[in-house]
């Protein structure tokens, strides 16, 4: 009988030791230290090669991520903003919510969310468009892992802002920023 259950006892240690869930250092760390959140088997290749989104895809990506998950943040258009260096688009996706797209060689090289919430409907907006703008950027990801990071961030229940700070951190390849200033947000999403 002991020699059966010697297996059985190493195949459990083995199988909860994969079942444990990771340290919040391993998931979330500052873009200062130069780390990126790892992901087993995604790690090398993500960071490397941070999938590449096309300009011509990004209002198409975004309206169907609208469709199955929020139904309210669609894009009808984007407007060209002058600017001497880069092509940058925008749109407003609410009363005090804006998106800007900056392109080169047709590709997105970063897509920022700025917002000045005026009430708690307006913060939620501007939350769903940061939650949406992060699952549009890393397609593979699992909907309640963005809601665990945003809780990180300082992002709390009931569109609750005050425990939220600014800062910069990778996350499979793609460097993300989100800052406040006098009640005007900014959430960034920068391809390397």
């Amino acid at each position: 009988m002991r020699i059966f259950l010697i297996p059985i006892l190493g195949l459990l240690m083995f199988l909860s030791g994969c079942f444990s869930t990771p340290s919040e250092d391993a998931r979330f760390q500052p873009y200062e230290e130069n780390r990126s959140i790892e992901h087993p088997n995604q790690h090398q290749t993500m960071v490397e090669n941070a999938p590449i989104l096309l300009f011509e895809e990004f209002m198409q990506k975004w309206n169907a991520i609208s469709a199955e998950h929020t139904g309210d943040f669609f894009i009808h258009s984007f407007e060209q903003i002058h600017s001497e260096t880069d092509q940058v688009y925008r749109t407003s996706l609410g009363k005090h919510l804006e998106l800007q797209v900056t392109v080169a060689n047709s590709h997105v090289i970063k897509a920022q969310l700025i917002g000045s919430p005026p009430s708690t409907k307006e913060r939620f907006t501007m939350i769903t468009s940061w939650w949406q703008l992060f699952l549009m950027t890393n397609s593979t990801i699992a909907v309640h892992d963005i809601d665990l990071l945003f809780a990180e961030l300082g992002i709390g229940p009931n569109a609750d802002l005050s425990e939220l700070t600014s800062r910069t951190f990778d996350y499979n390849g793609i460097t993300y920023s989100i800052h406040e200033e006098n009640n005007r947000y900014l959430f960034e999403a920068a391809y390397p």
